[in-house]
């Protein structure tokens, strides 16, 4: 057998045996990874088949060995093998016994044979169709959006495009391909085959795909009228705890009809904010100004509109150069625009319920300043510039405007996290507190790099690592997250990120 394929042995050898015992045999040319044995006996209600067969994946017992019985069609089996835990579920382990195998396996025909639990009804119905998208590719569409008033026999018009393995529709007409969703009301559980998926529509709906497919046949005629074809559909149905949906690839050859049904996903608001993390409810009203756009900066402002901010400024008049691509959150089809509007266009792409605009830097002006952070909830300082952060400590504290403020130092091995809120020891007056540690003085590699400077800059450049710049933007969303629902984190925070050397002699 193949070792490398087993993370435990004995519990391997001694599963084997009880497969032996069970009167199952290895197939030949499999390594022992592959067991033939007769149908259990609370399958057989679930099949015609006499045999079935197990297989060892890569990872056993990390992962659980698949059961597959040709032929076996139910909800939430996929391709003849029943799907007895997650993939990523940490019990499945417990499978690694023969006996706790078998009874799962039992305890899931029982299901299936009697009905699935809510949970199971709506689990990946595009897996139960028939034929399937031969390389397993997706489709996304605006579920949420489009049935949030739908009524039944409701059909909307879409139009898609592939994008690598993802077919991206949407209701505008931009996408070169036609395609359409009906909302049912008639259906209860997944449409295995197309006849079952026509069964389930309403006349109406039933009318409209048997046009689309006339117009998808005859293309100068589609051509010459304008009139949809339908090179995808799909159909939705309410279930007792949301939406199902199965989705599928036409493909008209003559008179012969061939349906592949994709995975479906959601890319609506609605999806992607079920992404944001608990706090999204309570950030949705807060407005955010965050001061800088650079690597920590342009990190944080993302993250906090992915977490659910309703309003965020981006405030910072530098420009983006291809240099600074290493360590930023803008793609190189931004170089050349200011680094505000580039996180600006990032975060609001990855969030869209976040308005997220750009402005220049803060003025250093006091009264300037006041004026800018006027109506914030929270100022997030992520300039590292000592100026401007002395300048925002002193106006936020003398307008009540809490503050978190955070930077790398010494080439990016110290980093200092600083929130300035009601309650808060004013940062201005904690130099003079023991219990708040100063930076260390920069050694080793950190005082070596500090003369370092690019052609024609006139500041050196600050070697901090990537993955320091992410930690640290992740540090300072943790903190203004924090600071604007629960405040339970200590007013400062300051982490070594790489080991201080001692200066050479």
């Amino acid at each position: 057998m193949n070792d490398d394929a087993i993370f435990d042995l004995a519990a391997f050898e001694a599963f084997r045996d009880g497969l032996i015992a069970a009167d199952f045999s290895p197939v030949p040319g499999t390594e022992q990874l592959t067991w033939s044995g007769p149908l259990r006996t609370s399958l057989r209600s679930l099949s015609d088949q006499k045999r079935m067969s197990i297989r060892f994946p890569d990872g056993w017992p990390l992962r659980y060995a698949k059961t597959q019985v040709d032929g076996l069609i139910t909800p939430h089996s996929a391709e003849g093998t029943p799907c007895l835990w997650a993939d990523d579920d940490p019990a499945q382990i417990a499978g690694a016994d023969i006996d706790a195998y078998f009874s799962r396996l039992d305890e899931w025909a029982r299901r299936a044979a009697t009905g699935f639990e809510l949970d199971d009804l709506a689990l990946d119905g595009f897996l139960h169709f028939e034929e399937l998208d031969e390389r397993r590719r997706s489709i996304e569409l605006p579920v949420g959006d489009l049935i949030r008033h739908a009524s039944n026999g409701q059909i909307d018009a879409l139009t898609g495009r592939w994008e690598g393995e993802v077919l991206r529709a949407s209701t505008d007409s931009t996408g070169p391909l036609d395609g359409v969703m009906y909302f049912s009301r008639r259906i209860s559980e997944a449409p295995r085959t197309y006849g079952d998926l026509l069964e389930g529509l309403t006349h109406h709906q039933r009318e409209d795909i048997g046009r689309r497919l006339m117009n998808q046949r005859d293309r100068p005629l589609r051509e010459a009228t304008g009139r949809p074809g339908a090179d995808f559909l799909v159909v939705t149905w309410p279930t007792p705890i949301g939406t199902d949906a199965v989705a599928a690839i036409l493909t008209q050859e003559g008179d012969e009809l061939t349906v592949r049904s994709l995975r479906p996903a959601p890319s609506d608001s609605a999806a992607r904010r079920m992404r944001a993390g608990p706090d999204a409810d309570d950030l949705e009203g807060k407005r955010v100004l965050v001061v800088g756009a650079g690597s920590i900066g342009g990190y944080a402002a993302v993250a906090l509109a992915e977490s659910g901010i309703g309003q965020i400024e981006v405030a910072d008049n530098d420009v983006l150069l291809s240099a600074n691509l290493v360590r930023h959150v803008a793609p190189s089809s931004k170089i050349g625009a200011f680094k505000a509007n580039a996180v600006a266009a990032v975060a609001t792409d990855h969030a869209p319920w976040a308005e997220v605009t750009a402005a220049v830097a803060l003025p250093l002006r006091r009264s300037e300043m006041e004026g800018r952070i006027d109506g914030f909830d929270l100022v997030v300082d992520c300039t590292g510039n000592f100026a401007i952060t002395a300048a925002l400590i002193e106006t936020c504290y003398q307008a009540l405007i809490p503050l978190v403020t955070g930077a790398l130092f010494n080439q990016g091995t110290v980093l200092r996290i600083r929130r300035q809120a009601n309650g808060d020891t004013p940062i201005a007056a904690r130099a003079s507190e023991p219990r708040y540690p100063t930076i260390p003085a920069a050694s080793g590699a950190a005082l070596e790099s500090r003369g370092f400077l690019e052609v024609g800059c006139a500041a050196p450049v600050n070697a901090a690592a990537p993955w320091a710049a992410m930690r640290a933007a992740a540090d300072v969303v943790e903190y203004a997250v924090d600071a604007l629902t629960r405040k339970a984190l200590p007013d400062e925070r300051m982490a070594f990120l790489a080991p201080r050397q001692a200066t050479k002699a």
